[in-house]
């Protein structure tokens, strides 16, 4: 290893692996440090030829609808053939490697018909003149098959390796029915997707003790605080959450960061607000390998590194793997059964190296399908079929029809009271069913000794509603059982049987890992101290989302805040119930949190200096957040599009 990465591990734990005195287990940490995301930031190629109609530019590529046939959306740089660019590795004397993928559009597929039954595109790439790397791709229709095409890595899984100086050479051809080069008489989306420079290094393993924890994540997706028995609710649905934090630290008022999963996800891992680490919806979906996440701060450090994700937008293919030796997803929704083995079974096999498991359940999720007992218990009356009208009453409530044109709730209209309180029983449920895995990851670590050496963190990516104002689902507001979130950690050095009430953000998490874990990443900047108490006057918290529901309008900014005990919410572009134009500056709601818990009294009317007060701090404060963000955010691409409108996120006529 060279001196400057001897330099660059050290700043990120190898005192660590100092303190352990016992040779470290099995093979070494093979660490991939990304150097540049080359199609961030500006442009770092020069155009030595292109079509006059489409000239060389950043954008995604999704070869294939289904992910299932590696055709998940990338960011790339689209080279319409025939064309061809270059560019020439920069940066200190030390190798780097290359890794690219070549692909066509799915889009490209209006092109293909009778008379041109299939599309080919030669992709080439040239070191230093030299050709490297030459592969053709045949998009064409095939009935019964997924639709599309899978990328081909280009240099196979090592990538290509190059040094500073190195001319690297992109080019396309479009390849006619005869097999000759030709000018396609339209432009086709092609090009190299996931365009990056890197360096290889490895690690070794370090082992877990009481003093030096293994960290386990686990996030419950779509968990509301108030359905938990363990925060006060009457039914009995987290007994094994309850049992954490008796012997833990519980905080009464945490929030996430956003009320639904990229934005509040990518928080989580990387400590930072959605307007400054840029995933904030579908147009920016895409996690930057600028950011550090906790996990790499951690694998850096030596532990071993894996995730589950039951929930498909939480996947390595947006780039949610950063740090992770292992991450095992999938292209839909996979509740824990479905994937449980293969946690027990990574424990089982790296329980003798000190890690970080991140876990992201879905159990609350809709559909609402829940174990067997967690039914029996909490939904004995319920038809196990009213999950399967989920979809279809969501979207009409969300499409207006339970609500008047004033505004008037009419939600009985779409949902009777006695589905509604079915739908309620069924979540119920499925919150127990998520407890009762969370316990058998807990059960499982007591099995294998490894509980006097673990900290658990449990938390929420963000809740739902449960037509608290006339909605089902999640992101449309900033409401409590959207934004709030459970947050118990146990374990060693957490202090037992205690309860904080200080307001805290769930983007404090990734930091807090860090310091529990002796790790500094360059964000400790907002780590909580778990040793003493809060300081009496606590930063404000955020939140927001982009896939806000304001008086009727779908896909509305809504950005937030609670400070002290008011709460601001803000739509910048919010208009009055049947209004055509919004008023200068959008429309605000204010609550008070101590009197008003769950947000039912507007107060906006009656503290006009209060609220600008509130809105000025806020509209500064997403300012400088967002001028830190990465630059070059990318959107959906089709294949990521069809899985949002297949779980429910977007419409079909989006």
């Amino acid at each position: 290893m060279s001196t400057a990465l001897l330099r660059r591990v050290g700043a990120f734990g190898l005192v660590l692996a100092a303190a352990c005195t016992e040779p470290p287990p099995g093979e070494p940490i093979r660490i991939r440090d990304v150097t540049r995301e080359l199609l961030q930031g500006p442009v770092f190629w020069e155009t030595r030829s292109a079509r006059d109609d489409a000239p060389p530019e950043v954008g995604v590529i999704s070869p294939a609808i289904h992910f299932s046939r590696d055709g998940a959306g990338m960011p790339s740089l689209i080279l319409a053939p025939p064309a061809e660019v270059r560019f020439t590795v920069q940066g200190p004397d030390v190798p780097a490697t290359l890794r690219a993928r070549a692909g066509i559009d799915i889009s490209s597929l209006k092109y293909v018909s009778a008379g041109h039954p299939h599309i080919d595109v030669e992709f080439e790439v040239l070191v230093n003149d030299a050709s490297v790397f030459d592969a053709r791709v045949r998009l064409e229709k095939v009935v019964g098959e997924p639709v599309g095409t899978s990328w081909i890595d280009v240099g196979g899984e090592a990538g290509l390796a190059l040094r500073p100086g190195d001319v690297v050479t992109l080019r396309t051809f479009g390849i006619d029915l005869d097999g000759a080069r030709f000018v396609p008489p339209v432009p086709l989306f092609a090009g190299f997707g996931g365009l990056g420079l890197e360096r290889a290094y490895e690690r070794a393993r370090t082992r877990s003790s009481a003093s030096a924890p293994n960290v386990v994540l686990v996030v419950m997706d779509t968990l509301r605080v108030d359905r938990l028995s363990a925060y006060g609710y009457g039914r009995p649905t987290s007994p094994r959450l309850a049992e954490l934090a008796a012997r833990g630290t519980l905080y009464e008022s945490a929030w996430s960061t956003s009320s639904w999963t990229w934005p509040a996800t990518a928080s989580l891992l990387t400590g930072l607000q959605p307007q400054e680490h840029g995933v904030l919806d579908k147009g920016s979906c895409y996690l930057s390998s600028e950011l550090t996440t906790v996990a790499e701060s951690l694998q850096r450090a030596g532990f071993t590194t894996a995730a589950w994700s039951g929930n498909p937008l939480v996947s390595p293919l947006r780039n949610f793997g950063q740090g992770f030796e292992d991450f095992d997803s999938a292209e839909s929704f996979r509740k824990t059964g479905e994937f449980f083995d293969g946690i027990e079974a990574w424990l089982r096999a790296r329980g003798d190296t000190r890690f970080f498991l991140y876990l992201h359940l879905v159990e609350p999720h809709a559909p609402y399908v829940a174990l067997p007992d967690g039914k029996a218990r909490l939904a004995p009356a319920v038809a196990a079929e009213l999950a399967e009208h989920y979809g279809e009453d969501s979207r009409a409530l969300l499409d207006g029809a339970g609500h008047g044109p004033d505004g008037a709730l009419r939600t009985e209209d779409v949902v009777s009271a006695e589905h509604q309180r079915g739908y309620s029983d069924l979540y119920d449920a499925c919150v127990w069913s998520g407890d009762s895995w969370f316990g058998r990851v807990l059960d499982l670590l007591a099995e294998l000794e490894l509980a006097d050496e673990t900290i658990v963190i449990f938390t929420n990516d963000h809740g739902e509603e449960l037509f608290d104002r006339g909605l089902m689902n999640h992101g449309q507001s900033l409401h409590p059982e959207l934004t709030r979130a459970p947050l118990v950690l146990a374990g060693p050095g957490i202090e037992v049987g205690r309860r904080e009430r200080a307001p805290v953000s769930t983007r404090h998490i990734a930091p807090t890992i860090a310091r529990l874990a002796g790790v500094d990443p360059g964000y400790i900047e907002g780590a909580l101290d778990l040793s003493k108490p809060p300081p009496p006057n606590p930063d404000p918290v955020l939140f927001s989302t982009e896939n806000g529901w304001w008086n009727g309008v779908p896909g509305r900014t809504i950005l937030g805040l609670r400070s002290g005990q008011r709460v601001l919410h803000w739509c910048p572009e919010g208009a009055p119930w049947g209004a055509a134009v919004p008023p200068a500056g959008g429309e605000v709601r204010l609550y008070d949190g101590a009197s008003d818990p769950m947000e039912t009294s507007d107060l906006a009317g009656a503290a006009q200096a209060e609220i600008e007060r509130l809105r000025s701090f806020l509209e500064r404060r997403v300012a400088e957040l967002s001028a830190r963000a990465p630059k070059g955010g990318f959107a959906a691409g089709e294949a990521t599009m069809e899985l949002l409108r297949r779980v429910g996120y977007v419409g079909h006529d989006d």
